[in-house]
């Protein structure tokens, strides 16, 4: 009842759905895919929803329609009311689906109670699936119900499913179980003696003429052997009370003639063999001979030496770049330095001119004084040595004009570019006005230099991010490791 029920839901869905795949097909299509992933139900949705009492209940909902325009002002509340109400029911019509597929499964998987409820038949397992255990229960004329556990072997072959059956094994016996051998004539590593066909109840069983030669189990013993020795096999293929026994000569070979992936094999068995004994010594001897075979031990080296080339030259080229980083580090820090210095030099040399010294008296006091401060330990500073560098030309013979250009041009800087230009335009035309020039110039520097300390306390703050956030992770691990530990 309840399988007709489930299949008669999947198939009414499945059926409406391809009757009403053209229905408002060009709407639902510019519909957005994202936003209504169930669109391909969406046409069934709005059939049922146009042509049921459904549609009638939804105009009703007047609350559900303002929330709808609250999120979407400008949509169509009645619209989107309509597309709201085609995914509710897009989606109850796929659990449907859903849930009725699964129950049809279910029903179909138990098909075999209702042949034992309706006909009072058992349905056995297939042939080589083996017996099962079933519990039923059995009432007489709907009197008091009995629990029975019954073992119900599995079908049999039929005479002709045997015959069949029996070719395929027999074939398949003599097809694999030589194993990794070539030929009967020479047996050389283990044979594959399998126990039962695949794919059907048949089995098999063996048996040997010399057990020291060739194992049950197919295990070939021709360690110690001079020379090729003959064996003969069994194999008794048995199904029920049907048994046939399949004959086969085989030649031995010595390991001594044995090469290739058949030594390989030999090779591994045996030490592995001398591996895996139990002893209390500190030291595993390996055997030194195999089968009359010398043999020698190395442990293979790894090549490092093209790690090695490969680290230096990574390392090579790090070091290149980085000198390079390194570089423009410094020039950056250099100018830096110049620019800090500059609103110091120009204020000490205007206080000088207004003092009444000569531009040139002016920069050989500046000269004295850092020479003074160097000569006490004060650490270099590449304004002043510019500044004294200048100085110099000047003793050696180079115009006062000339060597002030010359500081601006040196040391490349908008503010000492300016500042040169001021001296040089203003010692042709005369010293007058100067003064005041320079004190404008000076408040101007100092200005620049807050804003640039402004900037470099701003990328500190940045750079502080990193370690403040990995001192934060590990003070977290320290407070959250013990209380983890002690759970």
């Amino acid at each position: 009842m309840w399988t007709g029920i489930c299949l008669g839901i999947c198939g009414a869905i499945v059926i409406a759905w391809v009757l009403t795949r053209s229905y408002e097909k060009e709407f639902v299509e510019q519909l957005n895919e994202k936003e209504h992933s169930f669109r391909m139900l969406y046409q069934l949705s709005l059939f049922v929803l146009l042509h049921t009492p459904l549609c009638q209940i939804m105009e009703k909902k007047d609350g559900e329609r303002a929330s709808l325009h609250t999120l979407k002002t400008e949509c169509d509340p009645q619209l989107e009311q309509l597309l709201f109400w085609c995914k509710k029911l897009s989606v109850i019509l796929l659990v449907l689906l859903g849930c009725s597929f699964l129950g049809l499964i279910m029903g179909l998987q138990q098909s075999g109670s209702r042949m034992l409820e309706h006909y009072g038949c058992l349905q056995r397992n297939a042939t080589g699936e083996g017996e099962q255990e079933i519990t039923v229960e059995v009432s007489a004329n709907g009197q008091e119900t009995e629990t029975i556990k019954l073992e119900v072997p599995e079908r049999l072959y039929t005479a002709q499913e045997l015959e069949e059956k029996w070719k395929e094994g027999k074939a398949y016996i003599a097809e694999h179980f030589l194993g990794e051998n070539r030929d009967r004539e020479q047996i050389v590593t283990n044979l594959y003696f399998m126990q039962k066909i695949p794919d059907s109840a048949l089995s098999v069983s063996w048996r040997s003429e010399n057990e020291e030669l060739i194992s049950e189990t197919g295990k070939v013993y021709n360690y110690d052997m001079k020379e090729s020795r003959t064996c003969k096999v069994v194999a008794v293929l048995s199904y029920e009370e049907k048994r046939e026994e399949m004959e086969f000569l085989l030649t031995v070979c010595p390991v001594k003639d044995i090469t290739g992936e058949d030594w390989k094999q030999l090779l591994v068995e045996n030490l592995e063999a001398v591996t895996e004994e139990k002893t209390e010594k500190e030291q595993l001897q390996l055997p030194r001979t195999l089968f009359g075979r010398k043999l020698k031990y190395t442990e293979p080296k790894e090549q490092k030496e093209p790690v090695f080339l490969g680290m230096g030259l990574l390392v090579a080229i790090g070091l290149w770049i980085g000198f390079s980083q390194d570089l423009k580090k410094q020039v950056k820090k250099h100018d830096e330095q110049m620019c800090h210095d500059y609103p110091e030099l120009v204020n000490k040399f205007t206080l000088l001119l207004s003092a009444g010294m000569t531009i040139k008296g002016a920069w050989k006091k500046i000269v004295e004084e850092y020479e003074k401060k160097k000569e006490e330990g004060e650490k270099k500073r590449f304004a002043y040595e510019e500044w004294c560098f200048t100085w110099n030309e000047m003793e050696n013979g180079v115009t006062e004009a000339v060597a002030l250009e010359k500081f601006g041009q040196r040391i490349g800087l908008m503010p000492y570019l300016k500042f040169s230009t001021l001296l040089v335009q203003n010692g042709r035309k005369g010293a007058k006005g100067l003064v005041p020039l320079l004190e404008y110039e000076a408040m101007d520097a100092f200005e620049n230099r807050k804003q640039q300390t402004k900037r470099l306390a701003e990328e500190a703050g940045t750079k502080l991010l990193v370690p403040m956030m990995i001192m934060l992770l590990l003070v977290m691990v320290i407070i959250m490791v013990p209380a983890m530990m002690s759970i």
